[in-house]
């Protein structure tokens, strides 16, 4: 089982992938987006469609790392935003 490390935000230097917005689109494939507010669908709407599932240059993000057997693991990188859509309306895998 993968340990949690700690969260950065950081600055972005250049574009990375969200993660968080990874989950956002398989879960609006899934079974839609019925079950959001439409206060989260707007914001949806810029992460997804706008910015592409990216962290653009200049947004600020947070990072993730997790450890299993003492070592670096894995780190995740999302926007706030996106991420807090996931945490609330429990998209992220179990």
């Amino acid at each position: 089982m993968a340990d949690f490390l700690g969260k950065t935000t950081q600055k972005a230097r250049k574009e990375y992938d969200c993660d968080s917005c990874y989950w956002i689109k398989e879960s609006i494939k899934e079974d839609g987006i019925r079950h959001i507010s439409f206060a989260d669908k707007r914001v949806i709407v810029v992460l997804i469609r706008l910015n592409k599932g990216k962290i653009r240059k200049g947004d600020t993000y947070d990072r993730c790392s997790y450890k299993q057997d003492g070592e670096l693991f894995f780190s995740t990188l999302h926007l706030p935003e996106a991420h807090r859509i996931c945490r609330d309306y429990d998209l992220y895998p179990d």
